[in-house]
């Protein structure tokens, strides 16, 4: 839902800046804003997909290992389980 709520933000945002781009009488104005705004979206998906494929190793590494420390925690209460033979009374 938050994902949807900042595409409508900026989707308003680029809307406002064209009609008021449109208001001045300024069309090289509006032309500018209608370049811009696709440039900065292109750049900052490079930029994401570079950053991504970077470190994606290291946090792929962290997850491994703090998934296998979270099912070495779970079994050692199996262990637990299966040596205590005493019955509760």
């Amino acid at each position: 839902m938050r994902d949807w709520d900042s595409k409508m933000f900026l989707v308003g945002a680029f809307q406002e800046a064209t009609a008021q781009a449109a208001a001045t009488g300024n069309p090289a104005f509006a032309a500018l804003i209608w370049w811009l705004v696709p440039f900065f979206a292109v750049l900052g998906a490079i930029i994401y997909v570079i950053w991504v494929s970077k470190f994606k190793d290291k946090y792929a590494n962290e997850t491994n290992r703090s998934v296998d420390k979270f099912q070495s925690f779970q079994h050692s209460f199996r262990d637990e389980t299966k040596n205590d033979t005493t019955p509760n009374s």
